[in-house]
């Protein structure tokens, strides 16, 4: 899997996010949007790395995209 943190910026600022996809990418690649807890709120996007899904999934290899 690869790893890449993003932002982007909206009227209430910049809200970061992490997406996961696979190390070969290939078409129509299902798609899994992850919603945290309220113990993962705040600005730190380590804490997600660290306590939910991303930290479950960052050595598998997965036929999806994560976000």
């Amino acid at each position: 899997m690869i790893a890449k943190k993003c932002s982007i910026d909206t009227d209430y600022g910049k809200m970061d996010y992490l997406i996961h996809y696979p190390s070969e990418l290939k078409d129509n690649l299902p798609v899994l949007l992850f919603l945290h807890g309220i113990g993962e709120r705040g600005d730190n996007i380590d804490d997600i790395k660290r306590y939910s899904f991303p930290a479950y999934i960052d050595d598998m290899e997965i036929p999806y995209v994560t976000i």
